[in-house]
């Protein structure tokens, strides 16, 4: 019989660090723009650059928690920025977010090619660029409570998925057991079904945090995941809610 009780990830509450953004564009003009969009975020770090060889420096020196970098730059475009980026040592975990002009097929394939995160297009729309910056900066500020949970999670991709078990689970995402964690932001399919339910949950989920035995974040946990859930059914997000009110649980954080 599965038994289920509250737990937390965390010892206790750390001061939260400020969060590094690095806005990348020779136009002044959408830098001020980009610019005013953090502008009442109080735990963010803006930084700027105005070339591609000016961002390489910056990423290695200052390593930014996200980058939005324009496609077109003097002295190193920001396709050629990208992939130095994810090919170094020092900044191939750091999302990048191509930034071009919408409608040209040719240099929205660039920006893919160079292996950025994500891409967005111009004229920018407030929305689109605040919701690409909470997916990768706000990972860390869970607000729901886990609850200790083993259950078997089927994760990769479609056509190769492996085999793990939870360590705790809320409706927000879980940890994961691996010998081997795969990279942060790594995106993944994941598949479980909750005990005694028969109820399934296949979602999309994103690597937020890895915890290696090397050099562990969390060294109360196994070697493991931890995972966001990114792209969840309402549905199943009342599943896995109504499961764990079921069992008459006192949230912990």
């Amino acid at each position: 019989m599965n038994t289920i009780t509250p737990t937390s990830d965390a010892a206790s509450p750390a001061p939260k660090r400020v969060k590094k953004i690095l806005l990348v564009d020779d136009v002044k003009l959408f830098i001020a723009l980009e610019k005013t969009f953090f502008q009442r975020k109080e735990s963010f770090k803006v930084l700027t650059a105005s070339s591609g060889k000016e961002a390489l420096v910056l990423v290695e020196s200052e390593q930014p928690d996200l980058v939005y970098m324009d496609l077109f730059m003097p002295e190193m475009n920001g396709d050629e920025c990208c992939r130095r980026i994810k090919e170094s040592d020092f900044g191939r975990d750091i999302p990048v977010v191509m930034v071009t002009s919408a409608g040209n097929a040719e240099d929205i394939a660039r920006c893919e090619a160079a292996g950025c995160d994500e891409i967005v297009t111009k004229p920018i729309n407030r929305g689109h660029f605040m919701s690409i910056a909470r997916k990768y900066l706000e990972v860390h500020e869970r607000k729901d409570p886990r609850y200790a949970i083993h259950v078997k999670v089927r994760f990769g991709d479609q056509d190769d998925l492996l085999t793990d078990y939870t360590v705790n689970l809320s409706s927000g995402g879980l940890f994961l057991t691996s010998p081997q964690p795969l990279p942060r932001h790594t995106l993944l399919d994941i598949e479980f079904s909750l005990p005694e339910t028969g109820e399934t949950i296949n979602c999309k989920a994103r690597i937020a945090w890895v915890n290696d035995t090397s050099n562990p974040t969390k060294p109360d946990l196994p070697a493991g995941m931890g995972l966001q859930f990114v792209d969840i059914a309402e549905s199943e997000i009342r599943i896995i809610q109504s499961y764990i009110e079921s069992n008459n649980l006192t949230a912990e954080w």
